[in-house]
């Protein structure tokens, strides 16, 4: 399990577990840490085709609502650009 995950609440872990496995087995770590969302339109509203493709595949495998996915994109991005992989 990822350090950083391992310190995140029981109710949440599984969630961003999902997500960290998705982004570590289709090699999303690069895009993720040098991807910034437009302003104002953040992970949810924000359109690159990469990006689409992360979020569907993180929502086929947990099922996120809006904000649950959010989240954990931003838990994601924090993951990426701090090196916490």
């Amino acid at each position: 399990m990822n350090t950083f995950l391992s310190k995140c609440s029981d109710s949440n872990r599984p969630m961003l577990e999902s997500a960290f496995n998705v982004i570590e087995t289709n090699n999303y770590w690069s895009f993720m840490s040098e991807y910034s969302p437009e302003e104002g339109k953040g992970f949810m509203f924000s359109s690159h085709p990469k990006l689409d493709e992360i979020r569907t595949k993180i929502t086929d495998e947990w099922g996120h609502s809006g904000a649950s996915l959010a989240y954990t994109m931003r838990v994601m991005e924090g993951i990426a650009k701090n090196n916490l992989k």
